[in-house]
């Protein structure tokens, strides 16, 4: 245990990744996390959702794929599923309400939810009737892998896409990454990977990426070009 608390000393690192019988494993260091004003997550409710889909609309955004980007005012809206495809459909229906476009990347080796259960499939294919695009969330630790070279990469790319596209029944088209601090996925740039659209690649021109993170200043309420 003095081993484990000795790897976290100092305040560079967070995580520690390491390998034990042809496994991977990462450690999060645990810290005691500081208390917040609940004024922080205020907007972290289904009506601020819909509340910042609203302003992005009345901004002139149009919601748009990954492979129908265009020159005009848009946004790509993308979840990656990670815990709850229950959530991720009420959240699709909220975005459908709105007319609201968006990509949600499914994780196939996903410890939360299963995509082979009936129920769990009937809820991917609902957020795909929807409207919305199914993705692949390619999952870096559910492989034993630390260092991929490309033919290997595509290959696995293809083999999970092939997997997603046989549950779902449809065309996958786009990809993110999944914890890609495990190994070098961040390395692989290119526009599309494995014939997919990549979601987070080199050229990114003048699109900007926001991640989800919550505020109290009310900046989310003004629109940016």
């Amino acid at each position: 245990m003095a081993h484990r608390y000795r790897a976290f000393d100092g305040s560079t690192y967070d995580n520690l990744t390491l390998e034990l019988h042809g496994h991977l494993f990462r450690i999060d260091k645990r810290t005691s996390l500081p208390q917040r004003n609940a004024a922080e997550f205020a907007d972290f409710t289904e009506e601020g959702f819909r509340s910042l889909i609203r302003q992005l609309k009345s901004c002139g955004y149009r919601f748009a794929r990954y492979r129908d980007l265009g020159d005009d005012p848009h946004v790509i809206w993308r979840h990656d599923v990670d815990f709850s495809m229950h959530r991720a459909v009420a959240l699709g229906q909220i975005e459908a309400e709105e007319a609201a476009f968006a990509t949600y990347f499914v994780n196939p080796r996903s410890v939360f939810y299963n995509l082979l259960e009936p129920e769990i499939m009937a809820l991917v294919r609902r957020i795909a009737g929807l409207g919305h695009e199914i993705g692949l969330h390619f999952d870096a630790g559910a492989f034993a892998v630390t260092r991929w070279g490309e033919v290997d990469f595509v290959a696995a790319v293809n083999r999970e896409r092939q997997l997603l596209e046989l549950a779902l029944g449809s065309p996958v088209r786009s990809i993110s990454w999944h914890n890609p601090d495990l190994t070098n996925l961040l390395e692989f740039e290119a526009d599309e990977i494995g014939g997919l659209a990549n979601a987070l690649p080199a050229d990114t021109g003048a699109i900007m990426y926001i991640a989800p993170i919550p505020t109290a200043t009310g900046a989310s309420s003004r629109c940016r070009r």
